[in-house]
């Protein structure tokens, strides 16, 4: 049978208005407890989801024992392919079938996955680049509930939600602070939002009393894993954030370490978008010594300012920035940075190959 949530799809490269892409299905054998192979034949159909027309068709005969899980991978050649953007968000469909035997045209299983094609990438330069052009982000953060309708996802008010930020100008959303619902994401696809799509907003350092702290070292690479193969087909979502404001970027609790870890296991599963997360200052994740001159110095600077201060911050905790971030953030492709635009600058001086996104922020 396919595995659940099984499929993915992904774009190879565009040339000339081609798209090449590439379909991997994960198979499961029956576990009947013998060793015996089978033939098996695979069907691909990619089909346009609007038009249901199909634009391409592959078979592929695979040998699989009884006891394997292995998975199996197609490319297809789609002419004249229509890219997915926030201005164009075309969707394709990939129908995968699975045939023991061809005669009796009865597929033993059968599933399907919405994709769409498109290609991001991001430099310091050019920043996010989609479908091979730089493209400005401009949007905002929203949490998984609804209102006064609570924390169920109801696909409608999942509409209306994102069909607001998109008449407003957003092109944009950043899923506060934990994987959302797969309506939303679709909704996301539909009407073109590009997304960053969070797992975690603790590691192991709690936040609360009763937050995932409590259960982050035995069940991260579970949740992590669920989120990536839920939501790695849709064309939304263009980065994976593995955490924000981390009590960890000081590096306590091995929190370098964490970091590397979370992201070498993201690109387990997916290599086409890029990692990243968001920072805060050091008004959190430094060690007992750091954290008494950061607040010292914050009482003395604030007291000098009027009382004025941004974000939570001070000299001290700008001076140990680049040290302390950058073997915390060594392995993302992307460095959220939250309400720390006075670090835009001195960061790109110090860090010129860092591309940094604001990853929550606020006007001035």
């Amino acid at each position: 049978h396919i595995a659940q949530n099984g499929i993915f799809v992904t774009t190879k490269h565009v040339a000339d208005g081609d798209a090449v892409i590439e379909a991997e299905v994960t198979i499961c054998g029956e576990k009947d407890g013998t060793k015996d192979k089978d033939e098996v034949t695979f069907v691909f159909t990619c089909r346009e989801k609007k038009t249901g027309e199909a634009v391409a068709v592959r078979k592929q005969r695979v040998c699989l024992s009884n006891e394997e899980t292995t998975t199996v991978k197609q490319k297809f050649m789609v002419e004249n392919a229509d890219l997915w953007s926030p201005e164009n968000p075309a969707l394709y469909e990939m129908q995968v079938e699975l045939f023991k035997d061809m005669e009796a045209k009865t597929a033993v299983d059968m599933d399907a996955a919405t994709f769409g094609i498109r290609t991001i990438s991001v430099d310091a330069k050019h920043g996010f680049m989609l479908n091979g052009k730089s493209m400005k982000l401009k949007g905002g953060c929203i949490h998984h509930d609804n209102g006064i309708l609570g924390a169920e996802s109801f696909r409608d008010a999942e509409y209306r939600k994102v069909l607001i930020h998109k008449q407003n100008g957003y092109n944009a959303l950043r899923l506060a602070h934990n994987p959302q619902s797969s309506a939303l994401l679709s909704v996301c696809d539909e009407l073109g939002m590009i997304v960053i799509d969070e797992a975690f907003d603790v590691w192991n350092m709690e936040k609360d009393t009763f937050d995932f702290s409590n259960f982050f070292a035995n069940e991260w690479q579970q949740e992590l894993r669920a989120m990536l193969l839920r939501d790695r087909n849709h064309p939304s979502v263009c980065f994976w954030s593995i955490g924000n404001e981390l009590s960890e970027q000081g590096g306590l609790e091995n929190g370098y370490e964490t970091s590397a870890n979370l992201a070498a296991f993201v690109r387990k599963y997916d290599t086409t978008r890029p990692v990243c997360g968001a920072l805060c200052s050091f008004f959190k994740g430094l060690n007992d010594e750091a954290t008494a001159m950061f607040w010292k110095t914050f009482a003395e600077e604030t007291a000098a300012n009027g009382g004025s201060f941004i974000n939570m911050d001070n000299s001290f905790g700008k001076k140990i920035w680049p040290e302390y971030t950058a073997p915390f953030a060594k392995d993302w492709d992307v460095v959220g940075y939250n309400y720390l635009s006075y670090h835009y600058e001195s960061s790109h001086e110090m860090l010129p190959d860092r591309v940094i996104c604001a990853t929550e922020s606020k006007p001035g």
